[in-house]
């Protein structure tokens, strides 16, 4: 059975990927197609890059399937959604590519099931039967996996909306840095980059901190 892999990205269409991998200098070496998420990780891979993936090896009668993702998180999700009746391989890759772990976990957890049903081929009976039978068997893995527990926790701040920069700290920070010789592009550019941080500023006293160590 495939576990992980690691090899160069030769081709990427259609949510599979090719991966190329080889012994040392060696010009010779077996290709992987590995079937991955829609999300947004997947889809801006660049060929030629080096991945890393674990990978889920699902061996049915006619084929031998590999479903690759970035983070055992996702793959530890992708299994469990496995064990819910009615969902095979392509539906659990499907509700991964929409819902990153913390996320479905979060749904699953507050029992919302609204979250799933924007999912495409989720219907009601589907998204209930997924919480229902998903809930305690989530629990016990988060529970007895603290690196997983740890995983979903840093991806859900990640996740978290992003925090804006209120208009009357923009301008009173911006004056005061054009004041010290920064140009105004520099500083807009500065502070778009604290807006893509999940906790941004509280103060323009610190706005400005901040963007002096940046301009600095």
């Amino acid at each position: 059975m495939i576990g992980y892999l690691r090899g160069k990205l030769i081709t990427c269409y259609e949510g599979k990927a090719l991966i190329w991998i080889g012994a040392g200098e060696s010009p010779l070496g077996i290709g992987y197609t590995v079937n991955l998420p829609q999300s947004t990780c997947y889809t801006n891979l660049q060929v030629g890059e080096i991945l890393e993936l674990f990978i889920y090896h699902h061996i049915r009668e006619a084929a031998f399937d590999l479903y690759g993702f970035f983070s055992k998180s996702e793959k530890e999700i992708f299994m469990t959604l496995l064990s819910v009746s009615g969902i095979g391989p392509k539906l659990a890759l499907n509700i991964i590519s929409h819902l990153s772990p913390a996320n479905l976990v979060e749904s699953i957890f507050s029992k919302n099931r609204d979250i799933l049903l924007d999912i495409p081929g989720i219907g009601k009976k589907m998204a209930e039967r997924i919480i229902l039978e998903l809930y305690d068997p989530i629990k016990k893995k988060i529970e007895n996996d603290g690196t997983l527990a740890e995983e979903i926790k840093r991806t859900k701040m990640q996740n978290t909306p992003l925090k804006t920069i209120p208009q009357i700290m923009f301008d009173e920070a911006k004056e005061a840095l054009m004041h010290l010789g920064f140009r105004e592009g520099e500083i807009v550019n500065v502070f778009k980059q604290f807006e893509t941080q999940t906790i941004a500023p509280e103060s323009t006293e610190k706005l400005i901190r901040q963007a002096l160590v940046q301009l600095s």
